[in-house]
This record gives C-alpha cells, sequence and structure tokens, in this order.
C-alpha cells in the first residue's frame, strides 16, 4: 500500500478541558499469562496478542493516571525473530501477516509496519486499518504526513473501530493546519459520538470539551453530562476538570463539596497535577470562607476546616490562619 504523501508527524496533543473558563485520561500485561501449552515458545500470532493487550492496558492506565508501562525490548526482539521466520515460512499466511506488522509497529520499525498491513489491508482486511493508519502517523513508507494515515483511520473507523473513531474524531476536532488539515467539527461530532455511544470514555471527554466551547454545537448540558460519565468511568482527567467545573459552578449548580471530593478522588489515584493542587484549593476555600469572597459567607469555622485541611496536606496555612483564634485539632 503506497500513499500519496509520505510524510506525517507524531501527535502530542494534550487533554482538553471541559469549558474555556474552567482554564484549559497495575501488573505489566507483557507478564501476562497467553493461552499457550507450558513448554513451547510463542507464535507470532501469540507475541502480537500479547503486544495490543499491553497497548489496551496501557490505554486504561492513561485514563486512570497511571503511568505507561514500556514495551520489553528483549521480547520484542525475541517477537520479531519469532514472526520474521513464520513470515519467510508461509509468505501468504495473513494472519502472520498481520501479526508480524503489529510487533514491528511496537518496535518502532513504522515502514516495514506499513508495508505488512498495508498487505492485508489490500486483501480486505478493514479492522487492521487502523494499525496501518498508526504505522503511517509515526512514519509510514518514506516519512511523516497525516494525510497518509487519515483514510485508513476513516476506513477503520467506518469498519466499527472504537480507536479510529477516537482518534478521527480528535483529529477532526483539532485540525492539523501544518498538514492542510481543517477543523471539521461536524465530522468530529460524528465520529466521537459514535465511540462515546459505545462507552468510550476518551471519546466522552473530547465530545464533551466539543460541546462546551462555543460555536454551533454547544450545548453545556450534554458537556456537562458526558464529563461527568467520563469521570463516573475512572478518568482521572475528567474529575479535575469536572472538579473545577463543579467549585466555579460553570454551566452546573454550584456544589464545592463535591468539587473538592473529586480532585481528591484524582489526588488518591496518583495523578501529580491533582496532589499539588488540593492543598492550594484548601487554603483558597478557606480565604473565601474567612474574607466571604465570591459570594460565599463569612464563616470561621469553615474557614477553620479548609485551613486545617490543608495542614493535614503539609501545606502552611495564610497568616490569617495564625493570626486569629482558630486552632485545629
Amino acid at each position: 500500500m503506497m500513499p500519496r504523501n509520505r510524510r506525517i508527524i507524531r501527535s502530542a496533543a494534550a487533554f482538553a478541558v471541559l469549558l474555556l473558563a474552567a482554564g484549559r485520561a497495575d501488573a505489566a500485561v507483557d507478564d501476562a499469562p497467553v493461552s499457550v501449552p507450558v513448554g513451547q515458545p510463542l507464535t507470532c500470532v501469540a507475541h502480537a496478542d500479547r503486544i495490543e493487550r499491553q497497548r489496551q492496558d496501557n490505554i486504561d492506565r492513561q485514563i486512570r493516571g497511571r503511568p505507561h508501562i514500556p514495551f520489553d525490548v528483549e521480547k520484542l526482539q525475541a517477537a520479531r525473530d519469532v514472526c520474521h521466520g513464520e513470515a519467510a515460512s508461509d509468505p501468504e499466511d495473513m494472519t502472520v501477516v498481520v501479526a508480524f506488522g503489529k510487533v514491528l509497529l511496537a518496535r518502532g520499525e513504522f515502514s516495514r509496519a506499513a508495508s505488512y498491513l498495508g498487505r492485508a489491508v489490500d486483501a480486505g482486511d478493514e479492522a487492521t486499518a487502523f494499525f496501518l493508519a498508526l504505522a503511517y502517523e509515526n512514519g509510514g513508507i518514506g516519512g511523516k504526513d497525516l494525510r497518509d494515515a487519515l483514510p485508513f483511520f476513516q476506513m477503520a473507523a467506518d469498519a466499527g473501530s472504537i480507536d479510529a473513531q477516537t482518534r478521527l474524531g480528535r483529529i477532526y476536532a483539532q485540525g492539523r493546519q501544518d498538514f492542510g488539515i481543517a477543523p471539521d467539527l461536524d465530522r468530529a461530532r460524528t465520529y466521537l459520538g459514535r465511540a462515546a455511544d459505545r462507552g468510550n470514555l476518551i471519546a466522552k471527554f473530547y465530545l464533551a470539551d466539543l460541546h462546551a466551547h462555543p460555536g454551533a454545537v454547544q450545548d453545556l448540558d450534554k458537556a456537562a453530562r458526558l464529563m461527568e460519565e467520563a469521570a463516573d468511568g475512572g478518568m482521572v482527567r475528567a474529575k479535575i476538570v469536572l472538579s473545577n467545573v463543579y467549585l466555579q459552578g460553570l454551566g452546573v449548580e454550584r456544589d464545592l463539596e463535591k468539587g473538592v471530593r473529586l480532585l481528591q478522588e484524582a489526588a488518591a489515584a496518583g495523578h501529580p497535577q491533582a496532589r499539588q493542587r488540593l492543598p492550594a484549593l484548601y487554603i483558597r476555600l478557606g480565604d473565601h470562607f474567612m474574607f466571604g469572597w465570591d459570594d460565599l459567607p463569612q464563616d470561621e469555622s469553615r474557614a477553620r476546616r479548609w485551613y486545617c485541611a490543608a495542614g493535614e496536606q503539609g501545606a502552611r496555612a495564610y497568616r490569617d490562619l495564625r493570626q486569629t483564634d482558630l486552632v485545629c485539632d
């Protein structure tokens, strides 16, 4: 499969946020058991299946704020050796061809991966089009160009790949001017909506962001609902964004307790941004209740609660705490 253009860039887009005013998703699967008799070496397909499980596990880890687990270099080399031998033995076995392509993709051999995966797609394997798109997105044959990946993301998305629907929706939502890809919010909403309807948390997050921004598709109620669903599903980034939304009452009824709880949950999950924000939030709430800022009632007992919570987090309360009779237990 030889695309027209041979260049692409690796996307490094960060998570979006729910509202503009808000400021701008553990054991390694590599060691998971596989269905191969004890004492027998893994086949190429078994190696590829294990790699795909780890890829999916890393997506889940991203959603839940856990660190990414890199592929084991030695095991990838072993997988490559096995696949190379099997592919040489039977070049027409498309199951091995696809598996070999996925192993090469995990190893970062994007040009060779595109060559193998392209053979399967040419033979009518639309499910493999997503992995071919990843190969072109990250290097392809002869260089990088997101425009080479786009038709294969499209093919896979139309064939029902949730991963492809989510990726394609994000591409259209953001656009890529450096590759002549203009934002297309209708397409973005369509593809993200398909994946969100099937429960994909990342798609719900980005679709919420799409509906939160001014424009033809703005729907703050739907944005809040989708972000709530992503947070309820365990997406740590959604909890951080939703925390700010409830703390400020952006498109929802203001709920300080819920806003704090969401940030606490994100911090408990180990997210560094949430851990950093939590003590500062406690101090800020203490100040607001101490002085009656931002339409909140002046209430020293509530100020004490938040100042003391900040102290428990190791934060130094403001001078106002030391200049009052408030004493933590």
